[in-house]
């Protein structure tokens, strides 16, 4: 039996928006922040299930320590502090307000500039 996720109005428009970004773009690196408990891995989950499908190959990232090393749809998500940004396509998904911070100046030293570099979705 194949269990229905039903999807909240945010998480629908992130998967939207990330696909439409992965398919438009070379290098994608699309960024999740939403508050802890929201719903942030099933978003990513369906996300990834839909990037398999269309066989868009990607790594998903995590600040979340209890969901480091999770396999879900054979894609071991990684640590976000393992991040190469100038090398592959990702998902990240973050959490806290302090940690979007640490992520956003992360990405301002890195020089990378969002909707040309990196998507972030709020």
């Amino acid at each position: 039996m194949t269990k229905t996720i039903k999807l909240r109005p945010w998480q629908s428009e992130a998967i939207n928006k990330c696909l439409n970004w992965f398919l438009l773009k070379d290098e994608k690196k699309f960024l999740i922040n939403a508050a802890p408990g929201a719903g942030k891995t099933i978003c990513a989950s369906v996300l990834a299930k839909e990037l398999l499908e269309k066989e868009i190959s990607f790594k998903w990232y995590t600040n979340n320590p209890n969901k480091v090393g999770h396999d879900i749809y054979g894609l071991v998500i990684e640590d976000e502090q393992q991040i190469d940004f100038d090398s592959s396509q990702l998902i990240l998904a973050i959490s806290s307000p302090e940690d979007q911070l640490v992520m956003r100046k992360r990405l301002n030293e890195l020089q990378k500039i969002n909707n040309q570099d990196y998507f972030w979705l709020f």
